[in-house]
């Protein structure tokens, strides 16, 4: 009888010479592994670019604008309306009284000068307002989740602190997220309660 010849190759499990998967396979040359390909940062720097590319386009923009405006007689008018609103506005929330309102509770406070506000707009054309009317506005505004002072309250303590209004004023508690006040009632320079001249906002205490 014959001898049997070598063993089939199988078609099935791991390739000859190393375990499953294993490469190269045993008694391979093993050689340095090839780099990995390394991501590139170009997209960040076009990224970047574009939004300091818009950033200056914005500032080119906004300084034209402001030269033109600062260089027509138009442009100038408005300029001065918008730096004499400012100090007025500023004026009226450091006015003095407006320190003891805040400490009543109220979480701004105003007291504006309606005589100042007509000149910043040219409405009284240099003509004294007539007697009777409202010089001032006293403004306690509080938050949403705050109770706020009433308007007696406000004008007592408006008073108590200047000594005397330069003239009849409008107490008026103003509360975030209404839009109608509270409370807006008229007083004498004295802080007594009197009628509100035709056209003035009055809402009751």
């Amino acid at each position: 009888m014959l001898p049997d010849g070598p063993p089939a190759t199988p078609t099935w499990g791991p390739p000859p010479g190393g375990p499953a998967g294993a490469w190269p396979p045993a008694g391979a040359p093993r050689g340095p592994l090839p780099p990995a390909p390394r991501k590139s940062g170009h997209g960040c720097l076009i990224a970047l670019g574009i939004v300091g590319a818009v950033l200056l386009l914005l500032i080119v923009v906004v300084g034209v604008v402001v030269h033109r405006a600062a260089t027509s007689p138009e442009g100038r008018k408005v300029l001065g309306l918008v730096r004499d609103t400012a100090r007025v506005v500023g004026e009226s929330t450091t006015a003095p009284g407006t320190k003891e309102l805040r400490d009543l509770g109220c979480d701004s406070a105003m007291v504006m000068d309606l005589n100042a506000w007509m000149r910043v707009f040219g409405a009284d054309g240099g003509v004294p307002r007539p007697s009777g009317q409202l010089d001032l506005f006293v403004i306690c505004g509080a938050g949403v989740f705050k109770t706020p002072p009433s308007c007696e309250r406000v004008a007592q303590t408006y008073v108590g602190a200047v000594g005397s209004a330069r003239g009849p004023f409008q107490a008026m508690v103003q509360k975030q997220g209404r839009n109608r006040p509270l409370c807006a009632v008229c007083y004498d320079a004295a802080g007594t309660r009197q009628a509100c001249p035709r056209g003035a906002m009055t809402v009751a205490d």
